[in-house]
């Protein structure tokens, strides 16, 4: 019996803002370099193409491309600007508390 096989695009499970910040994480956090352009693609596959990635996070066009040039010297430094861009809202100490606890704050 052959294996079935089916095409994996991380892209598609890219669905929200918050998404691209973990992503971009999990990317840096693991360490291998000769992935981190295709990371950027697939970032920017996700949020709708490069211009509206770069419309969404500040970062030139021109960097956005050129990061995913294979060997790109500057893949690392555009992950950590989109991590930047993306970051979640941090919630304040007092929202993480009981709300009865709020009440008495």
């Amino acid at each position: 019996m052959a294996l079935e096989t089916f095409a994996y695009d991380p892209a598609e499970f890219l669905t929200e803002p918050i998404d691209i910040f973990y992503f971009a994480e999990a990317e840096l956090e693991d360490g291998d370099p000769s992935y981190w352009p295709s990371a950027v693609a697939i970032a920017a596959k996700a949020r709708g193409g490069f211009e509206r990635l770069s419309e969404e996070s500040g970062i030139e066009l021109t960097t956005l491309h050129e990061a995913t040039e294979e060997g790109s010297k500057n893949a690392r430094e555009v992950l950590g600007r989109l991590m930047e861009a993306y970051r979640p809202p941090v919630l304040e100490d007092r929202d993480c508390l009981p709300s009865a606890r709020r009440l008495a704050i």
